[in-house]
């Protein structure tokens, strides 16, 4: 926006044969800028086709929505088959609470107020999941169903913590800012510098 503004400034006391603020005539060669225009669109941060940091970007991103949609089937799956096998109905109940808290503890951290009990929230923020998976399991085991039902919701259990490990990974190894860093500088300067061309 600043760029533009530079341009049409310069261009309107130009047209009116006056000096910009009486500073000296500007003048930098346009040939690299038409050469690198054509190819600028490449360094967009979400382009299909580009760079490999364009592609680990998109390659994460999907990563992330497949590691959520896992967790939104499994998660269904888990309260279903607790409501079909359980015969105590308290168990059920607190199944479906720690699922609710394993999902939300994943997106929003903070929104626990009127999920959980004030014990229940002294848990380290990044241990909630962790510690709703442990609470599942513990369920599971107290439920006495048969070992085939058994295993199947302790296998669910466990795709949850795939998902949780997926998610954490993402969360704490962002892509390194060498990807990123020389795009953004090359697209500032090439910017700062595209309305002294004109």
């Amino acid at each position: 926006m600043r760029s533009s503004c530079i341009a049409v400034y310069r261009r309107s006391l130009m047209c009116e044969n006056q000096s910009p603020l009486a500073l000296p005539e500007w003048c930098i060669y346009s040939a690299p800028f038409r050469r690198v225009g054509g190819r600028a669109h490449l360094l967009c941060p979400f382009n299909a086709h580009g760079s490999p940091d364009q592609e680990v970007s998109y390659a994460r991103w999907q990563e992330a929505m497949d590691a959520m949609s896992d967790v939104r089937n499994v998660t269904k799956e888990l309260v279903r088959d607790s409501a079909m096998w359980f015969d105590d109905p308290v168990l059920t109940n607190i199944v479906v609470k720690w699922t609710v808290t394993f999902s939300v503890t994943l997106e929003f951290p903070t929104k626990l107020a009127t999920l959980l009990l004030p014990h229940e929230r002294e848990q380290k923020a990044d241990l909630r999941p962790h510690y709703a998976l442990h609470v599942l399991t513990e369920v599971v085991k107290k439920a006495h169903i048969n070992e085939i039902r058994e295993s199947m919701m302790v296998s669910e259990i466990s795709e949850l913590g795939a998902a949780l490990g997926t998610c954490e990974k993402l969360l704490r190894f962002p892509i390194p800012i060498g990807y990123t860093r020389h795009t953004s500088r090359f697209m500032l300067l090439w910017l700062i510098f595209l309305p002294l061309s004109l």
